[in-house]
């Protein structure tokens, strides 16, 4: 049987990009929209495949520009100056052949407010122009509706710290699944699997736990490949919820008295101290979880060095912590 790879040598996640955030001058205008975290960190780490879907279905460059009209929960794309320019269908057409060509990336970012791209920031107008809704750009819409367990945002929540982390834990996640996927799934290592994300569902409750738990516990007497779907589907549901810091408060701590034998009284005070820093916004939660790794990497075996919360792949951690 092939082994799953272990996280620190796997390969790089891909993340789909809005062409224009990477730095390509493919706007309507001929401009670009360089995004520096983009293109400075997350480049760096990841593989991000840039697409543009108005010049995939060959509107060019430069090109007259679009905008949403009609009503919100199915407007068209439609020409700003030429109302009978229409790249509808266009547009949703090349999300389904875009999901097809692309099935291993495992996140995407969309250019905020692009009738395209956008992630309900798009303006929806009537005939007369009037606005009457905020929704998202037809491209988009159809890529999450095709892949609805892909981790999105627009480029404005990667200027948020705890936004940005949020994406980058459901991307990893979802890589660390479709890397997973490329072997045969035995119960032993989708048990495995889901013991190596503990502390991430914990971190969102007990239910989020259990009902996980009780996926994982039908293995035994119904199809694997309907127990994986089940799985995963519930997984990336369940992480979608941001975590606030007193959540992570409580995992944190939890952790801290699991490894109560392996602590000395010096390096538990110090490492609770950080986390109480951390609870009064005082530090960042990198600052306790790198206290909490350096004792991982020192002490014998322990089930807390697997949990992917604690000990993420270097790629992860290179952006995370």
């Amino acid at each position: 049987m092939l082994e799953v790879p272990d996280a620190n040598t796997a390969l790089k996640p891909c993340i789909g990009v809005s062409s224009c955030l990477a730095g390509e001058k493919v706007r309507y205008d001929g401009d670009a929209s360089p995004h520096d975290y983009i293109n400075d960190k997350l480049a760096a780490v990841c593989q991000l495949i840039p697409v543009c879907p108005e010049v995939g279905i060959g509107m060019g460059v430069p090109r007259p520009p679009i905008h949403l009209v009609g009503m919100p929960e199915a407007p068209e794309a439609v020409g700003v100056d030429n109302p009978e320019l229409n790249v509808t269908r266009a547009l949703h057409d090349f999300a389904r052949t875009t999901a097809a060509s692309l099935p291993l990336i495992a996140g995407y970012i969309f250019k905020s407010r692009s009738p395209s791209c956008g992630l309900g920031s798009v303006k929806v107008m009537l005939n007369s122009g009037e606005v009457v809704s905020n929704g998202n750009g037809l491209y988009a819409q159809s890529l999450i509706h095709t892949m609805p367990l892909l981790p999105v945002v627009d480029e404005t929540c990667l200027d948020d710290p705890e936004h940005r982390d949020h994406f980058l834990e459901c991307v990893f996640t979802y890589h660390r699944w479709l890397l997973f996927m490329e072997h045969r799934i035995t119960v032993q290592s989708l048990r495995n699997f889901h013991s190596r994300h503990e502390l991430l569902i914990r971190a969102r409750g007990e239910t989020a736990w259990k009902t996980l738990d009780a996926i994982i516990l039908e293995a035994e007497s119904k199809p694997l490949e309907e127990i994986s779907e089940r799985y995963i589907t519930h997984l990336m549901r369940i992480i979608q919820t941001l975590l606030k810091p007193n959540q992570h408060v409580q995992i944190l701590k939890s952790v801290v008295s699991c490894l109560e034998v392996e602590l000395s009284d010096h390096t538990r005070a110090e490492i609770s101290r950080a986390v109480n820093d951390y609870d009064n916004g005082i530090v960042g939660r990198d600052v306790p979880v790198k206290k909490i790794r350096a004792v991982l990497f020192t002490i014998p075996p322990h089930r807390l060095q697997k949990q992917v919360y604690l000990n993420p792949s270097d790629q992860e951690a290179e952006l995370r912590f």
